[in-house]
């Protein structure tokens, strides 16, 4: 007979609280003191007080087993209390023997001496082996069993796999069940409950399908499939990148404006060519794809502050002196009366101004870094506490954010703020000074050029170019066509833009005209010839001045446009940018609530149980989304527009609520909205990640999948790669639409401004781009994906073993600075492998300590275990030339001297070519050829025959063997033609007239 089975015994309860009860727990079987074995019985309760109790004797006690089994005898009990509160009473029954290995039971029975009425009959017995150290691989308590109903397997087809097949199934499976229904159109109830369920069979059955197929790289159709498994191979699949251009703005005055209330736009239809201004609200009655909307692309924001951020000096100086409060007296006391009235005299002499500004923008920026900020501002310290908790958050970068902060609003409009543009008037246009010559140029690879500067005020020393600062851009543009003096043959390829290095303000003294002498890069040197003034064609032959012109007032901005739609919410961040972000549309808009079930947890006790976080990954509405590699502070401007797919990264942020301040939270504060007043509610910020491998718990980060519709989707965290939204969270995003090769539009096809906020002080009457944007790439075809994923790990080197590996990844890396590399491995007894790598860069022979440090660390993530890496620039190797020229009669000897020298120059010749010693045409272990300096030679015009009469290193004389000069791998050759410093070279040429 079966046992009644049970989950929860309530009963053992009821028999523990009655003192006049008692029961068996359970049996075990130990070793006595005398070696024999002892069945200890632990009681239900503890034993009445009094001594010498006993609830049963031997006669008792009944212990049964099965038949196989070796038979027990029970002796006599001894009851035993237990040696503190926690521990049970026992009654320990000896044993005659150790029984089998299979289970015995206790049974008590009654008898005459005691017929158990105080023992329940529920605990009577308990079960017991004599291996109680052998563990049970099977829970003790079985579950209760249920019989299984006597069901029939239907006869399916179990090929089905479409909705026509289980249509089929469905229809023939209910002729059979319902062998009365004979209906077969489309209003039937019946058939229409068939449809609907052959649908979803048809939707679960692809499902298991598709997993299979986009588990395989060969066979995976989704471009999130294929994102996920070229990634487990470090193949970088990119979604494409936008444009990116320079536009020229024609203002009046000297307008100011904040950064993003700027846009700009090609030529859509309805609106007239010469209108130079759109409203957003005109712009959404026009159709879409008739424009293309170009967005300023800040620059990464800096924490210094350098010359170029002081807009007006005297504005400065001004507010310096007459500004009220604790943080101006801050200010004062770190600086001298004597700095600032050098300042204010600064005008009287401007050649001086440009090394005062740089000394007192010094001075400002090591205010950044100073405490005593915030310390003297109340209202710093309260708000400091309010975003993150405590004030000694403020330290670091965000320490030098807010007391940038501070100082932009203390200092007006004399230090630029960090979101804020200005424009000049002056700048609209920069005319070349050539110092009274004519038929002037800057040739091929110009460095520098001098502008015309005008008084603004002459008495008071004042000019109009004195807002052109260190870092501003300048395009370089061919106005009029030096053959046929028509703008309308200028050549639109004659434009370059350019990144200023150096400004310094001067004066022609024999014109009383002022200028201003810049330069620029060499990165951004010129790569044509600009002619400046000519003679123009006959009959006239009238002087053409002013044929080419700088342009000022320049931006660099990009493809894409922020999504500003539906109710946008204003959020400032920490140095007091404000940008705008949206919600997310429905369903989408708030994260949901994991489901939670009802459930009993024990008799009369309710309680609910989770089914698990619910999977939430947002949409964004608008696509496609713009993707974009982020710029470089401080480079050159032709660096500015080069973009690497593959470094693109997508242009979109969230922001979350934030219930408590934390000094680890980046915060931003959601604004009361326009004409309302309240308090600013707290926001953080996720960031997107291409993955969540690197995330760790409370990162807030995301992932961006771009499904093949262009859709992005969003993927958060499990709260152990990347933090898990709270449920009932609502997000608001800042992102950016557009992108591709659509953005690729030619030069002056930006027509047009979109205004999205007040301009102060000026306006804005013209804007164009003289250049073509360029870099818009579209995103890349899962087809040249599957074929260029499972072999990119072989041709992209990730691990340096031997010495060509570090200089292959130099050349790779720094294709841009470096023209070549070497390394060479050293193996010492003792220590570490030394590498040796030796870098010679583009346009220079001087060492560059800061280059080679950065190349250096840029190494260390591909260096092997053991190897210790050394970078070195070339070693140049200064040589003696001696030549012996015959010239023909007919041309004059001094102009085939100077062409010779300017042949065999280190520079750049006057046509844009390049000398034969010139940096970039000789590199590592690049021998010279005595053949090679005779052809160059012959190559000058009215050179009838040359002859080399020595070539050595320097100190040395005569020819090298077999006609050519050897150099070591680490070595290049070096001839400046300097007569002040012989040891760098030297070039001697005799002439003779060609008989």
């Amino acid at each position: 007979m079966r046992e009644l089975q049970y989950h929860d015994d309530g009963r053992r309860a009821e028999v523990r609280a009655n003192p006049s009860m008692n029961g068996i727990d359970y049996a075990e079987v130990e070793t006595g003191d005398d070696g024999k074995p002892e069945l200890h019985v632990f009681l239900l309760r503890s034993l009445p007080p009094e001594k010498d109790v006993r609830l049963f004797s031997a006669a008792n006690i009944l212990i049964d087993a099965s038949p196989d089994a070796e038979p027990v005898q029970p002796g006599d009990p001894v009851f035993r209390r237990g040696e503190n509160r926690d521990r049970d009473d026992v009654a320990v029954i000896p044993l005659d023997q150790t029984g089998s290995r299979s289970p015995y039971v206790l049974r008590l029975v009654p008898s005459p001496e005691f017929p158990l009425e105080d023992v329940d009959p529920r605990y009577r017995s308990a079960t017991f082996s004599f291996l109680p150290e052998t563990p049970l691989e099977i829970d003790c308590l079985r579950s209760p069993g249920r019989p299984a109903p006597q069901t029939t397997v239907p006869d399916l087809n179990y090929l089905a796999k479409d909705y026509a097949s289980f249509r089929q199934l469905l229809l023939d499976r209910l002729s059979a069940t319902l062998p009365g229904w004979l209906e077969r159109h489309s209003p039937d109830l019946y058939l229409t409950l068939v449809e609907i369920l052959a649908y979803v069979a048809d939707q679960l059955s692809y499902a298991q399908d598709a997993v299979g197929t986009e588990a395989y790289l060969d066979t995976a159709r989704l471009r999130t499939s294929l994102r996920r498994h070229v990634r487990l191979v470090d193949y970088p699949m990119h979604e494409g990148c936008n444009a990116r251009t320079w536009v020229c703005l024609q203002v009046r005055d000297n307008p100011r404006v904040k950064l993003h209330d700027l846009a700009f736009m090609t030529h859509p239809e309805g609106i007239p060519a010469g209108e130079t201004e759109v409203l957003p609200g005109t712009l959404r009655l026009l159709p879409q794809a008739s424009y293309r909307v170009f967005e300023i692309l800040p620059l990464p924001a800096r924490s210094d502050i350098s010359e170029h951020d002081i807009t007006d000096p005297e504005v400065l100086v001004r507010h310096l002196a007459g500004s009220v409060g604790p943080v101006p007296g801050h200010v004062r006391s770190r600086l001298t009366e004597h700095r600032l009235k050098a300042l204010l005299e600064a005008e009287k002499n401007p050649e001086e101004l440009p090394a005062l500004l740089t000394e007192l923008a010094g001075l400002l920026d090591t205010l950044l870094d100073d405490p005593g900020m915030v310390s003297v501002d109340p209202g710093a310290v309260s708000d400091a506490i309010a975003r993150y908790g405590s004030p000694n958050a403020l330290k670091g970068s965000r320490l030098r954010g807010r007391n940038r902060l501070a100082l932009e609003q203390m200092l007006g409009n004399g230090l630029a703020a960090t979101d804020q543009l200005h424009f000049y008037e002056a700048h609209n246009t920069l005319v070349f000074y050539t110092w009274g010559s004519t038929n002037c140029c800057l040739p091929r690879g110009a460095v520098a050029a001098t502008l015309r500067d005008r008084w603004r005020d002459e008495k008071a020393g004042t000019r109009r170019l004195e807002q052109l600062r260190v870092g501003d851009i300048l395009i370089l543009e061919e106005l009029v066509h030096p053959g046929t003096g028509s703008s309308a043959d200028a050549d639109p390829a004659h434009r370059h833009a350019v990144r200023l290095t150096a400004v310094q303000p001067g004066l022609d003294q024999l014109r009383n005209t002022p200028v201003v002498e810049v330069s620029w890069d060499e990165a951004d040197a010129l790569p044509f010839p600009l002619v400046l003034s000519a003679t123009g064609p006959a009959p006239e032959c009238a002087l053409l001045t002013d044929l080419a012109v700088a342009r000022g007032n320049v931006l660099l901005v990009d493809h894409g446009q922020t999504v500003l739609e539906p109710d946008p919410a204003r959020l400032r961040g920490e140095r007091g940018t404000v940008i705008i972000a949206v919600p997310f549309a429905p369903p989408h808009d708030v994260v949901p609530a994991p489901n939670v079930q009802l459930c009993c947890v024990g008799e009369g006790r309710p309680g609910d149980r989770s089914e698990g976080p619910v999977e939430y990954e947002p949409v964004l509405a608008g696509a496609p989304l713009v993707f974009s590699q982020p710029p470089e502070a401080g480079v050159p401007a032709s660096r500015l527009l080069r973009q690497d797919p593959a470094a693109a990264r997508p242009e979109v942020a969230l922001f979350s609520p934030v219930e408590f301040a934390h000094p680890r939270l980046e915060i931003f504060e959601r604004l009361p909205e326009p004409g309302t007043t309240g308090t600013p509610l707290p926001y953080e910020r996720w960031l997107p990640r291409s993955d969540l491998l690197a995330s760790d718990t409370d990162d807030r980060h995301f992932v961006v999948e771009v499904d093949d519709y262009g859709v992005a989707h969003l993927r958060f965290g499990d709260n152990v790669l990347g933090a898990r939204p709270a449920p009932d969270t609502r997000f608001l995003a800042w992102y950016r639409t557009g992108g591709g090769s659509a953005g690729n539009v030619g030069s002056d096809a930006i027509r047009h401004v979109m205004r999205r906020g007040k301009i102060q002080g000026g306006s804005i009457v013209g804007v164009r781009n003289p250049l073509a944007a360029q870099g818009g790439t579209d995103p890349e075809p899962v087809d040249q994906v599957r074929l260029r994923a499972p072999h990119a790990f072989r041709t992209r080197l990730e691990r340096a073993i031997t010495a060509e590996d570090y200089a292959a990844i130099v050349m790779r890396d720094y294709a841009g600075t470096v023209q070549r590399a070497a390394a060479l491995m050293q193996v010492p007894k003792k220590g570490p492998v030394v590498i040796k790598v030796t870098v010679d860069p583009l346009g220079t022979v001087d060492d560059d300590a800061e280059f080679r440090a950065g190349v250096k660390n840029h190494l260390e993530r591909y260096r092997r275990i053991g190897h210790e890496v050394q970078v070195g620039t070339a070693s140049y190797v200064p040589l003696t030339l001696e030549l012996t020229v015959g010239y023909h009669p007919h041309h004059r000897q001094g102009a085939v001297l100077g062409a010779l020298l300017d042949r065999f120059s280190n520079g750049v010749r006057p046509d844009g070519g390049r000398g034969f010693f010139h940096p970039d045409e000789l590199t590592f272990g690049q021998g010279i050829a005595v053949s090679a300096i005779t052809a160059a030679a012959h190559s000058v015009p009215g050179v009838a025959w040359a002859s080399v009469r020595s070539l050595a290193r320097i100190g040395g004389t005569g020819l090298p063997p077999d006609g050519f000069l050897e150099l070591n791998p680490n070595e290049i050759a070096r001839l400046d033609q300097n007569p002040d410093v012989p040891d760098r070279g030297w070039l001697s040429i005799k002439l003779e007239v060609a008989r």
